[in-house]
């Protein structure tokens, strides 16, 4: 079985998280859902690969711990999801600015084949196919109404990769954010050798240049993208030296690794992807 490794959470998902701080009403209140843009995403293959779509509102004036309500079927090779409306999140932590509202809908573990697609957006009504291989995931609509798919293709992220970033505020400590990454050089990790294309967490273009989304809170950052085969124990001291060296809390650090075994890493800080997603994402 394969595991998913993540120190810290990547910035893009920070938001996502208000949510399970908020308090619930004992009565939903709700508006209505407009337009929505979709990126699909497949979980570590800790969670046999499961399928999922990112749900993003095209409008950016909500409140954004408010929640997209969703459910989601599998009938054979048939999916349906409902994108229901939006539930209003009484909040009472910082203040935060008004922005687009970002929900996962979870799907479940797929087989390779091709599956008939139904994406409810309110009363808009969109099919279309998916179709997946050992290499990628493609979705495709005929006629979308109020739904945007943001990238029709995903790559599936390949086992032993091992890729993130530290964030820093001064450019003094790039220095130190290097010295993690040749420690991982040292331990045998190798440039991660993948297909051009859109993988969720970071992409990889016709130029050779990898990207991926970063922590907005830090002027800086050192990225790496590689593989890595080797033993679990030595990442896990890697990132246990670094988390515990006081020298190194200038660095906020983001790592993910796929990698086989029968344990799941005890080192998540603070808290794993799949983990959150699943935890967060509400059934209706």
């Amino acid at each position: 079985m394969n595991k998913v490794f993540q120190i810290s959470l990547p910035a893009f998902l920070m938001f996502v998280l208000l949510g399970l701080f908020s308090c619930n009403k004992d009565e939903v209140e709700t508006v209505p859902l407009g337009s929505v843009n979709i990126n699909m995403y497949e979980l570590s293959p800790y969670y046999n690969h499961e399928f999922g779509l990112q749900v993003s509102t095209d409008l950016d004036t909500y409140p954004v711990y408010y929640e997209i309500r969703s459910n989601a079927k599998i009938e054979g090779t048939t999916i349906t999801i409902n994108l229901l409306d939006i539930e209003k999140i009484s909040y009472s932590g910082p203040t935060l600015p008004d922005g687009t509202i970002s929900s996962y809908v979870p799907v479940g573990a797929l087989s390779k084949n091709e599956y008939d697609v139904t994406i409810n957006v309110a009363d808009k009504v969109n099919t279309g196919k998916l179709k997946i291989n050992s290499s990628f995931y493609t979705l495709t609509f005929d006629n979308p109404d109020g739904l945007t798919v943001n990238h029709d293709t995903l790559r599936r992220v390949p086992d032993y990769a091992l890729w993130g970033h530290l964030s820093y505020a001064d450019s003094s400590n790039a220095a130190l954010a290097q010295t993690f990454v040749d420690t991982l050089v040292n331990i045998g990790a190798l440039p991660l050798n993948v297909a051009p294309g859109y993988y969720f967490y970071f992409e990889y273009g016709q130029d050779s240049v990898f990207t991926q989304p970063l922590n907005p809170s830090y002027a800086y950052a050192t990225e790496f993208f590689m593989s890595y085969a080797g033993s679990v124990t030595d990442i896990e001291n890697i990132v246990n030296t670094y988390y515990n060296d006081p020298a190194y809390k200038k660095l906020y650090i983001t790592i993910y690794w796929f990698y086989p075994g029968q344990k799941k890493s005890a080192i998540i800080k603070p808290k794993n992807f799949n983990e959150m997603i699943q935890s967060h994402q509400r059934f209706e």
